[in-house]
């Protein structure tokens, strides 16, 4: 029992992280396209900013994955390869829900026009009729709840795939790590 309650503990703190660092990504990134872009340039700049965000959102999730995961291992000597990867799992479940409840929160509070600024750019786009309109209306209104639940598991697959990586290698089965050496025979002096 004690050994569920630390995997919680630890893999909550890890999927806390995780998921502020991905909130935090979509707090500026909503706010960088709240600056007017009437020019290119503008845009073009903006865009760049939005992309390296999110490369750098990327790397420090994926690094700060590996990092919690290696930091369980070392605090749990007797995990095994298969006890991180379950941890790892159990991060990228917390954190993604985490993640996908700020987006929804974004949705319903920070940014609640996104979804009808976009119906109007598919309007004007595609030249839709009123029935079609009203179609996409109706399904705008429940967009924030189908969002949360594909940006939830789209999350939790990566960062279950990420965990399944990170996890053959952590703990190392490095037999020759920390030390330890092959015994010497004349065939290796």
């Amino acid at each position: 029992m004690a050994d569920k309650k630390k995997l919680w503990n630890s893999a909550s703190t890890a999927g806390l992280v995780l998921g502020e660092v991905s909130a935090l990504y979509l707090l500026i990134t909503g706010f960088t396209g709240d600056i007017p872009a009437s020019g290119g340039f503008n845009a073009i700049l903006i865009g760049i900013l939005n992309a390296a965000l999110w490369l750098v959102k990327l790397v420090a999730c994926i690094y700060l994955m590996k990092f919690f995961m290696k930091k369980y291992s070392d605090e749990n000597p007797k995990v095994s390869n298969n006890g991180t990867f379950r941890f790892g799992s159990l991060v990228a479940m917390l954190s993604s829900l985490v993640y996908s409840g700020f987006m929804l929160l974004d949705f319903h509070f920070i940014h609640p026009d996104v979804f009808d600024e976009a119906l109007e750019v598919v309007a004007e786009t595609f030249e839709m009729n009123s029935a079609s309109i009203e179609a996409m209306e109706e399904m705008v209104g429940m967009m924030p709840n189908y969002t949360f639940f594909m940006n939830f598991f789209y999350c939790w697959l990566f960062g279950t795939i990420l965990a399944l990586i990170f996890s053959r290698n952590i703990p190392s089965r490095n037999p020759f790590e920390n030390g330890s050496q092959p015994p010497m025979t004349d065939d290796n002096k």
